[in-house]
């Protein structure tokens, strides 16, 4: 059984960032990756779109390639990528889905601003490809909050 969850996948969404970010900060000390700056104590790291895009390009693809678009804040977090149908979703479907995602990424929060207020919790990749993002729920949990609901 799957069920929705919006605030499992904040939570995948942040861990996948924080990553993201710490690729991009292998990549600054290696190749002089975007930009930092410094004064005192306290620095500041940015990169223009077209960095951020091949960032997330080089964390989203393996994903899509070797786990069907489970990201390590989905795998944390228990979540995957369905159909509407809940069937598995195809290996081109998830490949151009994290495409999107990957390009997309500076407008991040709008794309999540979209789970927010849409019933079906698509962002906007999810609407560009047809795809839900569930969890795995057991039986008994299922039962359990229905009888919460007839009470």
């Amino acid at each position: 059984m799957f069920k929705k969850s919006l605030g499992l996948r904040l939570l995948a969404y942040i861990i996948d960032y924080i990553l993201i970010f710490v690729i991009a900060g292998i990549l600054y000390y290696l190749f002089d990756f975007g930009t930092l700056k410094t004064e005192g104590f306290s620095f500041e790291y940015s990169m223009n779109f077209i960095e951020l895009a091949i960032v997330s390009l080089i964390y989203y693809m393996p994903f899509a390639f070797f786990a069907s678009g489970n990201t390590t804040g989905k795998m944390c977090t228990g979540i995957t990528i369905r159909k509407p149908d809940l069937s598995l979703v195809d290996k081109k479907t998830i490949l151009f889905r994290e495409l999107i995602k990957a390009v997309l990424n500076w407008v991040g929060i709008i794309s999540f601003i979209f789970v927010l207020f849409r019933s079906d919790r698509k962002s906007i990749h999810d609407l560009l490809v047809d795809t839900i993002v569930v969890r795995r729920v057991n039986t008994n949990e299922l039962m359990k909050e229905k009888q919460e609901e007839q009470k």
